[in-house]
Order: structure tokens, then C-alpha cells, then sequence
């Protein structure tokens, strides 16, 4: 399954420890908190007890590359355990950041954050005790992944830390990119001092007052700085104030030499063997042989009392059986003489069955006899019901066509009827022209003088601003039937009045103001144009000019 086929589940905090999430599946799960995106890759079996949680520690040179999407150290490794492996957000601050330790920002410990959600999917999966609580948490790390282990584990109290060569201290490596893109414009003393718990392993334990449950594998032939860094460690804790704790010995280390020169880090199917035993591994007397044969005898000893106590019933129970198969003899011969007395009368039930019998077969042919005159009658029945279907059949028929014949005579009506509306809309359309004609046989019918002749050159003159294209404009349309004197005055009541009428003319308004005004100037013209020297260009182009 690829990346992009996993299942991607997104809720806040609250929901988690009441969600129902899949088993025996893997899937992603997204918490946002504080505008911070939580990412966990989950993988829950119905048949495991344990929960393996499994931290993102340095980047990779095959992790480096795609910064936008969560990173899943170890998440081809297979375990028996449910798994729980978490992507560190502190990777999204900034991609100098390789290791971010899960320390997260300023204001914001990340790791804290991610310990509750673990302990809400924990809670949503086991049913703990008070004592057992987070018990069956494991957390598995190395190097810096260990670092986050750990500190994981002292956050979630319970919980065992299985890690190997694991850094106890942020700061012992170089990391110029947490100071540069977190802790900015702080010194490492100032992040010390208000941040050490995050940054050191035995200040969280004295901040929490808990000692976490560490097994450890240290390679002592590797790094003398491992070594050293361990070995302070101890001194530290012992030096620690005193913590009560239910265990005499909650840190197992266990040194070992490969004498390879580098890390050699645990084989998965190693890893999966440590997980299996981890618990026999912490108790101390798992290996006292004497304690385990004790133990031994004790349960066979049980078992030997058991037994007896058993036998001794059982004998008890036979004495009182054999009385009472005495009995059984008694009552048995009293069943024997019982039986054949009944044998007796079963002979003569046996004549009455037979009696019975002959009955039952006279009977018998008299019901064939009935159902055969029944199978007629509904034969009869049958053909009188398959005439009443074929007279129906016929009559839906005609039905049929007579719906038909309503159907085209109502599409004949349709198709007149929109014959007559298509009559009308030309005689109204006619009308409009007549009317249109009509006005403009009228306004030439009116006296004209010199007057109307110079004085809309002169109005155009004045009102107009491109004058020069104006008057052209206004000689252009005289003699063109563009510009439709009686459509103009019918479609604009309000210049159908003596001073456009006699004193001035239509044309005058429209070259006025009507091209401005967006008015037709006749009625073909669906748009008109934008502007007067469009419009004169427009009729410059046409080959003939017919008048009026």
C-alpha cells in the first residue's frame, strides 16, 4: 500500500480518546493543536496487549528531500505489537533543522503534546488499572530517537523505554539550527536555564520526580563519548534528590562489544525478540532457577491435594451407587412383569391401527374425488376469466385510439393556433411600420422653413463638442435611411414636441443627444454604436444612399 493509499483520519484532542479507529489496518491519524499538525502513522491488531510507540530521531539523506510531508522512521519494520510511529513537527520549522528532538518552539513543547495524545489513544484501546496503567507502553529509539524515548517514558509514567546508544543531553552535538531557527537571539546558558528539562534527560526527572522504567544496549568500543555521557548520567541520577519509586532498579543497562568500529544497531528480528521478553527481562528473579523448581513443587504438591479430596468423594459417591443399583434390580424386575403386560395391549392397538388404516384409505379416495371436480370448476372458471381479459384487451385498444385521435387533434389545434399568433405578431409588426410611416408622412407634411433648414447646424454647433464629425454625421443620416423620422418620434414621446418638430428636427436630437443616450434610430438596429465616428465611418462604407 502506497503512501497515498492509507487512510488519513483527522480529529482534535478531545475526540481521540473516544474515537473508534480501524483495526488490523494501517492508517494515518492528524491532531491539530495551537494551529500545530500532530501526525502519527497507526497500525492496531485485535490480538496484541502491547503498544509500540516509535519516535522520528535524525533525518536521513532519503528523508532530507520532501519537507511538506510527514516522516515514518522504521515504518517498513513489522512487530506483532500494535504500532504507533510519530512524525516530528519540529522538521517543519525550517529544512536546515535535521533533528529536531521534538522540542518544537518557544512556547510549545512538543513532546508533551504528542505524550497526552499517546496516552488518549492508550486509553481509548486498554482498560487499565490504577497500578497497570500505561504498562504495556513500549517506546523504542536510537541516538536521538532514544533521547525522545526516554523522555517520552518519564512522561508517561509506566511506560519502558527500549533503547540503544541514546544522547541524554541536546547539546552535546552541534545544533546551530535549533539555536539559529528556535531558541533565536538566546545564549545556550539562557536555554538552559529555562528550558533544561526539555534539553536533558535528569533535569526532567527531577522536574517530574519519576525515574522511568530504560532497558539500554550500549556499544562501549564505538564512541568513549557514549560511555562518558552514560556514566554521567548515573552520577546524576544518584546525586538526584530522593524519589520514591515502586521498583529498586527501573534503568538496565547492558554493555556489549562488537569491536566493529561503528554503530551496529539492533536487527529488527533482535528488536522484536527484546519487545516479546522485555518484562521477564525486568524481573530480577526471573533467573533463580531454585525459586522457579520451589514454585513448581508447590503447584504439584496443590495438585495432590486436589486429587485426593477428589478421590475420597468419589469412593463416597460408589458405596452409595452400589446401594442403589441393588435397588434398581428390585424395581427393574417389577418393569420386566410391567412391559409385558404392556406388550399385550400394544397387540390390541395394533388391530384398532389397522382399522384405522382402512378408514384412512376410504377417506383418501373420497378427497381425490372432490379435488377432481374442484380442478374442473376452476378450469371452467379459468377460460371465463381469459374472455373477460380478451374483451378488456379490446377495449383498452380502442381506447388507445381514440386517446390518439385526441392527441393529433389537439396538435392540429396547437399548430393553429400558432399559425394565428404568428398572424398576428406580422399584422402587429405591420402596424408599427404603418404607424411609423404615418408619423413621418405627417412631420414632412408640416411646414418647413428656411429657419429649420440653418438653424440645426447651428444647434449642433453649439451643443455638440466633436462639431466638425457632428455636422457630417448630421448631412450623412439626411439622406439615409438609417435614421427613421417616425420610429424616433412613436419610441421617444418626450421630443415629440414643436421645438424638435418644427423649430428643430428629430435628426437634430439624435445627433445631440440620442447617440449619447444610447436611443435607436430605427427599428432594425438591435445595438447601437459606441460612439459618433463609429457610426459615420459605418455609413461611409455603404455603396448606395438611398433617401427618404
Amino acid at each position: 500500500m502506497t503512501n497515498d493509499e492509507i487512510q488519513t483520519i483527522r480529529c482534535n484532542i478531545e475526540a481521540v480518546e473516544g474515537f473508534k479507529f480501524p483495526l488490523n489496518e494501517t492508517f494515518n491519524l492528524e491532531v491539530e493543536i495551537k494551529d500545530v499538525k500532530y501526525e502519527f502513522r497507526i497500525h492496531l491488531k485485535d490480538n496484541s496487549d502491547k503498544l509500540l510507540i516509535l519516535p522520528t530521531g535524525k533525518l536521513t539523506k532519503n528523508t532530507t528531500n520532501n519537507r511538506k510531508k510527514p516522516i515514518f522512521q522504521r515504518e517498513n519494520w513489522y512487530f506483532e505489537e500494535s504500532t504507533i510511529h510519530i512524525n516530528d513537527p519540529t522538521l517543519y520549522i525550517n529544512n536546515e533543522i535535521k533533528a529536531g528532538w521534538m522540542i518544537g518552539t518557544k512556547n510549545n513543547w512538543y513532546l508533551e503534546t504528542i505524550a497526552e495524545i499517546i496516552k488518549k489513544i492508550a486509553d481509548n484501546l486498554f482498560k487499565y488499572d490504577i497500578e497497570n496503567q500505561y504498562g504495556n507502553i513500549l517506546i523504542y529509539g536510537s541516538t536521538i530517537s532514544a533521547f525522545e524515548a526516554i523522555m517520552l517514558s518519564i512522561l508517561i509514567k509506566n511506560s519502558t523505554s527500549i533503547t540503544e546508544m541514546p544522547y541524554l543531553e541536546v547539546f552535546r552535538t552541534n545544533q546551530r539550527a535549533l539555536l539559529n531557527h528556535i531558541f533565536t537571539g538566546m545564549s545556550i546558558q539562557q536555554i538552559h536555564e529555562k528550558y533544561g528539562y526539555r534539553l536533558n534527560v535528569t533535569e526532567l526527572i527531577q522536574k517530574e520526580q519519576y525515574i522511568p522504567k530504560i532497558f539500554t544496549f550500549i556499544d562501549y568500543t564505538v564512541n568513549e563519548q557514549y560511555n562518558n555521557d552514560f556514566i554521567a548520567f548515573i552520577k546524576q541520577v544518584t546525586q538526584l534528590p530522593f524519589i520514591k519509586t515502586k521498583n529498586e532498579n527501573r534503568i538496565i543497562i547492558e554493555l556489549d562489544s562488537k569491536k566493529q568500529g561503528q554503530k551496529q544497531l539492533l536487527k529488527p528480528w533482535q528488536l522484536r525478540e527484546i519487545i516479546a521478553n522485555i518484562h521477564k527481562i525486568r524481573d530480577k528473579n526471573y533467573y533463580d532457577s531454585s525459586t522457579i523448581q520451589r514454585e513448581k513443587i508447590k503447584q504439584q504438591d496443590e495438585k495432590l491435594e486436589q486429587y485426593e479430596t477428589k478421590l475420597k468423594k468419589q469412593i463416597q459417591e460408589i458405596t452409595k451407587n452400589n446401594k442403589e443399583i441393588e435397588m434398581y434390580k428390585k424395581e427393574l424386575n417389577q418393569h420386566i412383569e410391567q412391559i409385558q403386560q404392556n406388550n399385550q395391549e400394544i397387540q390390541q392397538y395394533q388391530k384398532e391401527l389397522q382399522q384405522q388404516k382402512q378408514e384412512i384409505t376410504k377417506n383418501n379416495q373420497e378427497i381425490q374425488q372432490y379435488k377432481q371436480k374442484q380442478e374442473n370448476i376452476i378450469q371452467t372458471q379459468d377460460k371465463t376469466i381469459q374472455k373477460q381479459q380478451q374483451t378488456i384487451q379490446n377495449k383498452t385498444k380502442q381506447i388507445q385510439e381514440k386517446n390518439n385521435k385526441t392527441k393529433q387533434q389537439k396538435n392540429e389545434i396547437k399548430i393553429q393556433k400558432q399559425t394565428i399568433q404568428n398572424k398576428q405578431h406580422i399584422i402587429e409588426i405591420q402596424q408599427k411600420r404603418n404607424k411609423n410611416q404615418q408619423t413621418t408622412i405627417q412631420y414632412y407634411q408640416q411646414k418647413h422653413g428656411l429657419k429649420q433648414k440653418i438653424l440645426p447646424y447651428i444647434y449642433i454647433l453649439l451643443k455638440s463638442k466633436q462639431k466638425t464629425t457632428s455636422i457630417k454625421l448630421y448631412k450623412k443620416l439626411k439622406n439615409n435611411t438609417y435614421f427613421n423620422i417616425g420610429y424616433y418620434l412613436n419610441k421617444n414621446k418626450d421630443i415629440n414636441n414643436k421645438k424638435w418638430t418644427q423649430k428643430l428636427t428629430p435628426l437634430t436630437h439624435y445627433i445631440t443627444y440620442g447617440i449619447n443616450e444610447k436611443r435607436k434610430p430605427n427599428p432594425q438596429q438591435k445595438t447601437t454604436p459606441e460612439n459618433k465616428k463609429i457610426l459615420l465611418k459605418k455609413l461611409n462604407q455603404q455603396k448606395t444612399k438611398i433617401k427618404y
